[in-house]
């Protein structure tokens, strides 16, 4: 199950990335496994978010994941927008 949250001051990322994909239920690692590999090839590489806000990190990606806790990736404006026009693939 594919849950989508609007990023707010409580999750790691606020003000960078605009959404949140969260991955739950039976055949979470499929799906959030092909939605980071998509993710990779339409905007490019990232990496864990903890990573992205690092001093070392030389860019600020259109999208992260975190796979520690919680299986989620996090998007900006742009790539949510066109996730959501393939979500149902994932699903």
């Amino acid at each position: 199950m594919i849950h989508v949250r609007k990023m707010d001051g409580r999750f790691n990322g606020y003000g960078t990335f605009s959404h949140r994909i969260e991955f739950r239920g039976q055949g979470w690692l499929y799906q959030f496994l092909r939605a980071r590999n998509w993710c990779t090839e339409k905007f490019g590489p990232s990496a864990e978010i903890d990573l992205v806000f690092c001093e070392v990190f030389p860019i600020t990606p259109y999208w992260a994941w975190e796979s520690k806790n919680n299986k989620v990736i996090y998007l900006r404006d742009v790539a949510f927008s066109q996730f959501l026009l393939i979500k149902e693939q994932f699903e």
